[in-house]
């Protein structure tokens, strides 16, 4: 997969995460098989985590001229068997997708090809503190763009240098998802208890407030108030799934001028799937935003390009002993297939570029591989055999987001799920043969969309759903149907009809409607 240049590099640069592991190393904690699920965000664990029950009694120690502390180099027996099983566990945790951990680690997490993001969030913030004024950031885009991991790699940084930066030292940064909250009521109470904590050290009584005593306008103003409390400390409050508030515009729209005209040195940070939101409306709580971001989907070059620097990235963190293996030099760079990464690159850039899922296809055929490994009670190791191939990836594809109708509902985003149920209700006394246009779609999309307390889905944005969902094989497009106006583009529906329906009802039970997102549970 690397090339000789490259190689080289990988091999000798040595990073920070490198150069912090001349000490010893101890791994001794049970496997966890259960955290690689269909799940593109799944638990993520650390190595440790993986690899205890393949490698019970081997301690990994690295060695860098002699011991320091024991005058002599320590020498660990570890079977190339041993050593790949530890290989694969590190990178099934590099393809985890964990957010706060990203967050909260201290070695800072790479975010490839979304420099131009990076700097406009960080001159964003830089400029706000520098005002101490407050202001609202709006950062949208499809599922799996980078939105969150690229907003938490600048935050990270800001962490990491409040200890030696004059700009940084006076900084809190608060994480919330809007769809842990019933309404936005709730999480006005959540914010003020939070605040109160921050602020004054002194815990907010929720009790006197939370059965409607004071109205959303007074609730708003005492959080402003409070923000106020210590105006040259910079709050960053980030509000992922942020659109989901504008369901109850009044309120949020409330909260959020209450915020940004307190002048409170407050950085107000939304994340949203919804690439467009009903802006123009007068109550719009995000229309008030001073910068709005968006995310474009990776193509099939970016595609290629993180996950080989992912990937090949890791060399350095390996143990001593493991990068001084040549059979391990050997398998480590040449992973993934060529053909396999194009095979991944092609079918996410149709999937409107969601990189978990491209992440989750190649950590599921890393956990492949190590399954194989541990299952094989020979020492021998066949080093052909170890390589993510594109064959193994279309099958891993078609097992996790082809054939299986409700495990692929499960990930899809509430907007694609009420346009399938409108697409549902089309077919309900109709052949799967029939041909539909978009403007059927539509026609039926607002009133469905208000019966699950959701915004208006723009026309742009439903043509992309549709599009996702032909990459699903749940829908066909008949592109020799397409006039001059894409309305006029017709379908037809690629599954049962009753087998749809049962899959949405099964949705709508286990989450307790569509419009609840499927990272709630």
């Amino acid at each position: 997969m690397l090339g000789k240049r490259a190689r080289s590099y990988a091999e000798n640069s040595g990073s920070s995460l490198d150069k912090k592991q001349k000490t010893s190393t101890q791994v001794n904690v049970p496997l966890d098989m259960q955290s690689v699920s269909t799940r593109t965000q799944s638990k993520c664990n650390t190595p440790d985590d993986l690899i205890s029950q393949a490698l019970p009694n081997v301690t990994l120690i690295n060695t860098n001229e002699g011991n320091q502390q024991t005058g002599k180099n320590e020498k660990v027996k570890m079977t190339l068997k041993q050593q790949l099983i530890y290989l694969y566990s590190t990178l099934i945790d590099e393809y985890n997708c964990n957010h706060q951990q990203d967050l909260d680690s201290e070695t800072q997490v790479e975010i490839y090809t979304r420099d131009r993001e990076k700097k406009y969030i960080a001159d964003f913030i830089n400029e706000s503190i520098r005002s101490k004024k407050s202001s609202l950031l709006y950062l949208c885009g499809h599922p799996g763009t980078g939105k969150t991991s690229t907003l938490h790699h600048v935050l990270s940084k800001v962490k990491q240098n409040q200890s030696n930066s004059q700009l940084y030292q006076n900084c809190e940064i608060m994480l919330y998802n809007a769809m842990s909250f019933r309404d936005v009521r709730k999480f006005c109470l959540r914010l003020l208890k939070d605040l109160s904590l921050i602020l004054t050290g002194e815990a907010f009584d929720e009790s006197s407030h939370s059965k409607n005593k004071i109205d959303d306008e007074d609730l708003s103003n005492l959080i402003a108030k409070t923000l106020i409390i210590k105006p040259n400390l910079t709050k960053i409050i980030v509000i992922d799934e942020i659109d989901t508030f504008e369901t109850y515009q009044s309120s949020f729209l409330t909260m959020v001028k209450a915020i940004l005209a307190s002048k409170s040195n407050t950085v107000l940070i939304g994340i949203a799937n919804s690439v467009d939101l009903p802006f123009k409306k007068k109550h719009s709580a995000i229309a008030m935003r001073d910068l709005q971001l968006l995310f474009e989907p990776y193509d099939e070059e970016q595609i290629i390009e993180i996950l080989e620097k992912k990937t090949n990235m890791k060399y350095n963190s390996l143990p001593e002993i493991m990068r001084k293996n040549e059979d391990i030099k050997d398998v480590f760079f040449d992973l993934l297939e060529e053909k396999a990464s194009k095979f991944i690159a092609v079918k996410v850039s149709r999937m409107n570029g969601d990189l978990r899922v491209a992440f989750d296809l190649v950590k599921s055929c890393f956990v492949y591989l190590q399954k194989e490994l541990m299952m094989d009670n020979s020492e021998e190791v066949d080093i052909n055999k170890q390589q993510v191939k594109s064959l193994m990836v279309a099958k891993v594809f078609e097992l996790k987001y082809g054939s299986k109708l409700p495990e692929t509902l499960r990930k899809l985003p509430r907007q694609n799920l009420i346009i399938l149920e409108v697409i549902a209700n089309l077919y309900e006394n109709e052949s799967e043969d029939r041909k539909f246009t978009y403007h059927d779609v539509y026609n039926k999309l607002g009133l469905k969309c208000k019966e699950h307390g959701l915004g208006k889905i723009a026309y742009s944005e439903m043509d992309s759903v549709m599009e996702v969902l032909q990459n699903y094989n749940i829908i066909e497009i008949d592109r020799a149907s397409k006039l001059k106006d894409s309305k006029t583009q017709k379908f037809c529906l690629k599954v049962e009809t009753a087998e749809l329906f049962t899959a949405l009802n099964n949705i709508i039970s286990m989450r307790g409607g569509i419009s609840e997102s499927p990272s709630k549970k």
